[in-house]
């Protein structure tokens, strides 16, 4: 591999990519419920929206990601490239159709959700070549981590470089122990649900979860609870420090994708020198404008 051919991007997020069905019932759904409501459709997966955040923040990016040799993955590449971001890292597999997710949200916030990830679990290979010749920071879509958590040529890698991964369900996140007891996950974020699956503690409150987090070697934690408060710990040379702040009291017009969000605006604060505290605060201000705006 020649040196030309390195990607140096300060980011690079790895994941998934596919396309967004968001249906949004008129009023509040129950389960069987037949409802009338909009539905819209969208570029989606963590870490494409990870992606699309960081290059919007200014951070160059390289997405990673796998999507079908069908009419969605080619428009997904498309539209990925009109906003800016490179398509390079999009691998598209033969035979596979793009991936998907399909959720349904009421005025209450999400009913329920399903994601079809079959192309990214089938090109794990082709990711990990492509991941090779990039150096920058690398953000792991918490989807993987099922994936990988077996797999010792992954883990090799993830010891050369510097990782956070963000948390995409309690499920997935509980094989996350065994890569943290190895060393293999630098900085956290996840929600509470999954901090508690993550350390087996179904009772755990956030700040004791991220002092916890905090004694098994990760050097940055931050745990969200929905509208309630945002826990931050971090290690530094005079032991750890561990702050907690509400986010402000909105009434949102949109709820997937708000937790990439503010992930991304958490990142991308710290990475134009901000403290983990200011950081987090400047990601709640944001967060807020982004669940109040336009659904799109």
């Amino acid at each position: 591999m020649t040196l030309s051919l390195i990607d140096y991007s300060p980011f690079v997020c790895l994941g998934a990519a596919h396309w967004d069905v968001i249906a949004k019932a008129n009023g509040d759904c129950a389960r069987g419920d037949d409802v009338p409501g909009t539905y819209r459709r969208r570029i989606g997966g963590v870490a494409t929206n990870l992606a699309r955040n960081l290059h919007h923040a200014g951070l160059p990016t390289t997405l990673i990601a796998t999507v079908g040799d069908d009419d969605a993955g080619r428009s997904l590449i498309n539209d990925l490239g009109a906003q800016g971001l490179t398509s390079t890292g999009l691998i598209p597999l033969p035979g596979h159709p793009t991936d998907s997710y399909i959720a349904i949200e009421d005025p209450r916030g999400l009913v329920g959700a399903v994601a079809v990830d079959r192309a990214m679990r089938a090109g794990l290979d082709a990711m990990l070549d492509q991941l090779r010749i990039t150096r920058g920071h690398l953000i792991l879509d918490g989807n993987l981590i099922p994936l990988i958590a077996d797999r010792p040529d992954w883990h090799d890698h993830l010891r050369e470089r510097r990782v956070s991964v963000v948390c995409a369900s309690p499920v997935k996140s509980t094989r996350l122990t065994d890569l943290l007891l190895n060393a293999l996950i630098p900085d956290l974020y996840c929600n509470l649900a999954e901090a508690r699956a993550i350390l087996r503690a179904p009772d755990i409150s956030a700040t004791e979860a991220a002092r916890a987090l905090i004694r098994m070697g990760v050097p940055l934690v931050v745990i969200t609870d929905g509208a309630r408060e945002t826990t931050v710990a971090w290690a530094h040379s005079k032991g750890l420090s561990v702050k907690t702040r509400t986010p402000p009291a909105i009434t949102p017009t949109r709820i997937t994708g708000a937790g990439d969000f503010f992930t991304a605006q958490f990142i991308a604060t710290r990475a134009n020198g901000a403290d983990p505290l200011a950081a987090l605060e400047c990601a709640h201000t944001a967060t807020a404008t982004y669940l109040t705006g336009p659904a799109t």
